[in-house]
């Protein structure tokens, strides 16, 4: 049966309809059951499965008919995304476009929530459903470069679309909230017109050791050559990437894991190293959070396209310090085989030696720092990595507080996996320990 029926089955089926968008509603994609959804609408298994091929057959059905009426409560606007040239406008459209959707119909909402916040769920959107109203938005905001070259707007546009406040969206003055929120995140972001343009810093004198420089820096004025590219600036891509990583690899279906072991398998090249981002604690958050999938998933396709140059701007990413840990012990290793990285960040938690560390200053100055000036001028730490009820932990003792902490009776008390000094090194210590020298 041809796909484009299949809304039309489901809507002919009230109980069906109503049963399936209760189920997909209050729960994930993955635990979504057929079965509840036939037991609920009392329709039977057997009429389900001639006109449905699966639960993804049925899910598609669904979504494809709230993406619609998602669309016409927009068109009932009379306003025209490709023809607006105002960003706010466009912003305050796409956010009252969800309050409009939510006051339609809970469910709606609801349904389409968890489709975009489920790694399965949106593949399954974006490889079967028509195209979401948000798509048509996020290609028109590509007539913005001065925001959308911005990676930290990015991530908020995206995050907040896909984890909209609630409390806005009941709330009875939702419309003035929207436009406080879309004001003040552009009022935040905007270009100064006023202010006299800096003259950019040019990160090309900076050398790399084994693939690998680090700089220590909050400015943004600064360029690096065309040629490399911000891993963080392929996020919003990362559906388009995944369709790429399908044809490449000859996948029907695209599986993080077995994507990784078909690349294994086919490359004529030694390239064992890429198991790395199969390690169980990356394959967990996976599974618990989709941008850092979408991270991994970015990650695996610059090391199979070996691209040249990477830059990696830690500043305004999602990590927190468990994602930051994985990064530097996982990812960075990996994307060291075959491209040149260039990581910033405004501090950096050192427990080896690095051999080209640079501050930029912010008068402008790139300034080479060794390791042992690290060791000698700033402050060391304790890390401890622990078990306690059967997960990993981690504790950070400063030298200068360890005098308060029992130490001998929590390494009695607690399963100890590791213990290490580390180099805390952040960028407003480093410029006061400039000013005293």
């Amino acid at each position: 049966m041809k796909k484009e029926d299949k809304t039309q089955i489901l809507l002919e089926n009230p109980n069906l309809f109503l049963a399936t968008l209760e189920e997909f509603s209050k729960k994930s994609y993955f635990e979504s059951s057929t079965n509840e959804i036939l037991k609920k609408s009392n329709y039977n298994k057997g009429s389900f499965y001639y006109r449905f091929s699966n639960k993804a057959d049925l899910y598609v059905a669904l979504l494809d008919y709230i993406i619609v009426a998602q669309i016409e409560l927009f068109n009932n606007r009379q306003l025209s995304i490709t023809k607006s040239n105002s960003l706010e406008e466009l912003l305050y459209e796409l956010y009252l476009n969800l309050y409009e959707l939510f006051k339609q119909n809970k469910q709606y909402y609801y349904a389409l929530y968890n489709g975009f916040n489920d790694s399965e769920a949106s593949l399954i959107i974006t490889e079967n459903c028509l195209e979401p109203l948000y798509n048509r938005f996020m290609i028109k905001f590509n007539d913005f470069p001065k925001y959308i070259q911005s990676n930290e707007l990015k991530l908020i546009i995206n995050n907040l679309y896909f984890h909209f406040p609630i409390q806005v969206l009941q709330s009875d003055k939702a419309e003035e909230e929207i436009i406080k929120i879309v004001r003040y995140i552009l009022n935040h972001h905007k270009e100064e017109g006023t202010t006299k343009t800096k003259e950019k810093i040019s990160l090309d004198e900076i050398s790399f050791h084994n693939n690998l420089a680090y700089v220590i820096t909050k400015s943004e004025d600064y360029v690096y050559p065309n040629s490399w590219e911000d891993i963080f600036n392929d996020l919003p891509n990362t559906k388009q990437i995944i369709k790429i990583l399908k044809k490449s690899l000859g996948l029907i279906i695209f599986n993080y894991k077995n994507a990784i072991l078909k690349a294994i398998d086919t490359n004529l090249k030694s390239n064992q190293y890429l198991l790395g981002y199969l390690n169980d604690n990356l394959l967990t958050l996976t599974r618990q959070d989709e941008t850092f999938y979408y991270f991994l998933v970015v990650c695996f396709y610059h090391s199979l396209k070996e691209t040249d140059n990477l830059v990696i701007d830690l500043r305004n990413c999602f990590f927190n310090q468990e994602k930051l840990g994985l990064f530097y012990q996982h990812i960075l290793p990996i994307l060291t085989k075959t491209s040149k990285i260039l990581v910033l960040s405004d501090f950096y938690v050192i427990d080896e030696p690095i051999n080209t560390l640079y501050l930029i200053d912010n008068q402008g100055f790139i300034k080479p720092y060794s390791y042992k000036e690290i060791r000698n001028h700033y402050q060391n730490t304790l890390v401890i990595n622990y078990f306690e009820n059967s997960s990993h932990k981690t504790i950070e003792l400063a030298f200068n507080n360890i005098s308060d902490f029992d130490l001998d009776g929590f390494i009695r008390k607690n399963k100890i996996t590791s213990i290490k000094t580390v180099y805390k090194l952040y960028f407003n210590d480093v410029l006061q320990s400039e000013v005293n020298q």
